[in-house]
């Protein structure tokens, strides 16, 4: 049997070309992963200490906003929370970060930062969505922590946000009566 060598030597390139292709490309995907990763664990890292400048450069390097530490699912506005860090908490809004994200015990955001005595996060939490009726796997809400811990003004900032949920509902239902009635 003849071979032809040049044939084959062909042949031989192409396939070593392409399996060269596919590992270099396995090889960015698990370079591109960890990465990923270090920038994910660097994000939370930042948030937690109150870095606002790291938050966001990483966040302009496309740090999702919602990511969840793995082993207790904490996220980047929890921890800012926790810390107290209002810089950081506002920052992460401006980026769609989800107030009512719980960690794996059911804690939120606004339930860490009424246990700490954070009003103006209490507040900003509030302000921009924060369910204050989510309960823990206790069954605890963040009005509870703030009870606890006897934060008179939180307390005072939860009752008028209530307050302003049913003046709301209130004159929503006027004007739709109203339009109702003329209708």
């Amino acid at each position: 049997m003849y071979y032809n060598n040049s044939m084959s030597d062909e042949i031989a390139v192409e396939i070593a070309d392409e399996m060269a292709d596919e590992i270099a490309d396995e090889m960015a995907d698990e370079i591109a992963d960890e990465i990923a990763d270090k920038m994910k664990i660097e994000f939370v890292h930042a948030a937690t200490y109150g870095d606002i400048d790291r938050v966001r450069e990483l966040l302009d390097m496309g740090v999702k906003p919602n990511i969840k530490i793995r082993f207790n699912s904490y996220t980047a506005l929890i921890l800012a929370s926790i810390g107290g860090y209002t810089d950081v908490v506002t920052l992460l809004f401006s980026r769609d970060t989800d107030p009512n994200i719980q960690n794996r015990d059911g804690y939120t955001a606004l339930m860490y930062s009424s246990m700490y005595g954070y009003i103006d996060i209490v507040r900003l939490l509030l302000d921009r969505g924060a369910n204050p009726y989510i309960s823990n796997n206790s069954g605890e809400i963040a009005l509870d922590f703030a009870e606890m811990r006897g934060y008179n003004e939180i307390i005072d900032v939860f009752k008028h946000h209530r307050a302003k949920i049913i003046l709301r509902k209130y004159l929503r239902r006027k004007r739709t009566r109203r339009i109702t009635i003329k209708g």
